[in-house]
């Protein structure tokens, strides 16, 4: 299943996760995948280890701006599976937009994860 995923999957997560080093630390142990992370800020840790591919984004609480990053996400690997991960704080987001992003995307709480 890893390699599958390492050749068609691509995970997207919105916000830094609760417990943050130690999430991407289990994804990584249990996946072997860097997941893509769309947040206003990073951790040094998991950026020192090089655990995710983190993203910087200013203005993650306007949601046009959280649907242009996940548009432009979703168009650049269209032959690739996509998860989205949220956070807490993109909750109600994802509950409002929830139509729009599962034409692309695959929803998943981090609590399922």
């Amino acid at each position: 299943m890893r390699e599958f995923e390492k050749y068609y999957c691509e995970y997207v997560i919105l916000g830094i996760p609760f417990g943050k080093d130690s999430f991407f630390i289990k994804f990584f142990a249990k996946k072997q995948l860097r997941p893509t992370v769309y947040a206003e800020c990073a951790p040094m840790l998991s950026r020192f280890l090089n655990l995710a591919k983190f993203n910087r984004c200013v203005g993650m609480s306007d949601d046009g701006i959280v649907n242009g990053i996940l548009e432009r996400h979703a168009a650049a690997l269209p032959s690739k599976k996509k998860i989205l991960i949220y956070t807490e704080k993109f909750k109600n987001y994802v509950s409002k937009n929830k139509e729009l992003l599962e034409k692309s995307f695959i929803i998943y709480s981090e609590d399922e994860i």
